[in-house]
């Protein structure tokens, strides 16, 4: 067994795309480029967890692969060598990560089933064969952020913005894979879901995409059209939306800093001035209808309520008179 999984970890896991991957995962997941202890520790957990699921899927891509060379897993017996592990590789990733983080164990035990049916039930149909692989990278890049910050403080704008790899890796699958080609129109129909899932999480950048998004388009359509491809488009185009992903998230975050570092004294003031107007819109809305107008104030309370048409109120002029003396 042990043969045959460093053949297949050699042939199907790349030391140089996966950590990528993984770093890119992590990235669009926490949404900055300062790194912490705790990344480091995700960073590897991402790793094992991709490797877990690259080998799912190409297990279960196994009738469709057979004819491909280099693949060891469409033998008999490397095949069932590898289905044993995988098993066992599943059970203690989900342990060892359930003693770690109880709920995202439970996530990716959740996820896992989910996605044996789905492939049990979608595999053989039509283009479903390439969509589900994919379907891992917006529960990864969820995940990671699940575990990165508190549960409670996660945003749906951040849930949005891990919702919207799913349109990015199914561009990317059309740009790597000559099986899985889309017409132009899916092609702008997912470039443009993409954008509007990064826009609706992050409505303050949303300005500046339209005329980066039209480049990019472009050249995603000069792709399609032209028989010699473009040298790695397809992490051009991750890179693409990573950096979408920063700097808008960036942006957003700068515009909540700005908001909360306003003067106290300005925010006061406006309370003052809000409850002043509020005062006066009761004075005249008592002088206009006295027989049924009732003025209360919590804050600044007359000791001296008058009594008119049956209903307490309590005197403008006192009430004015406390105010003045803050």
């Amino acid at each position: 067994m042990l043969q045959s999984l460093l053949l297949y970890t050699k042939q199907r896991f790349s030391p140089v795309k996966f950590p990528l991957l993984a770093l890119f995962l992590l990235l669009h997941a926490v949404g900055q480029t300062a790194m912490h202890l705790q990344h480091i520790y995700l960073f590897v957990l991402l790793l094992a967890i991709l490797y877990l699921f690259r080998l799912f899927d190409d297990l279960a891509s196994r009738e469709v692969d057979a004819a491909k060379t280099n693949r060891i897993y469409t033998l008999d017996a490397p095949y069932r060598q590898l289905l044993r592990f995988c098993l066992g590789y599943a059970l203690v990733l989900l342990l060892l990560l359930g003693m770690y983080h109880l709920q995202a164990g439970l996530l990716l035990l959740g996820f896992l089933l989910l996605n044996a049916a789905a492939y049990y039930v979608l595999f053989h149909k039509g283009q479903w064969r390439f969509v589900l692989p994919l379907l891992k990278y917006p529960f990864l890049c969820f995940l990671m952020l699940y575990m990165a910050s508190a549960p409670a403080t996660i945003a749906s704008a951040q849930a949005l913005s891990c919702l919207s790899l799913l349109p990015v890796f199914l561009l990317f699958e059309s740009l790597s894979d000559p099986e899985f080609r889309l017409s132009l129109f899916q092609v702008v129909l997912l470039f443009v879901a993409a954008h509007l899932l990064l826009w609706f999480a992050y409505p303050a950048w949303g300005i500046y995409l339209p005329v980066v998004a039209l480049a990019v388009l472009f050249l995603l359509w000069r792709h399609l059209k032209r028989t010699a491809a473009i040298p790695y488009a397809p992490y051009l185009l991750l890179l693409y939306f990573l950096m979408v992903r920063l700097i808008s998230s960036g942006y957003s975050s700068s515009l909540t800093l700005m908001d909360e570092r306003q003067s106290p004294l300005e925010k006061g003031a406006g309370g003052l001035t809000g409850k002043a107007e509020e005062i006066k819109a009761d004075k005249l809305e008592r002088e206009q209808f006295p027989e049924t107008a009732t003025f209360t104030c919590s804050i600044f309370q007359s000791p001296y309520p008058l009594r008119q048409g049956g209903l307490d109120y309590y005197s403008s002029d006192s009430v004015f008179s406390n105010f003045r003396k803050l």
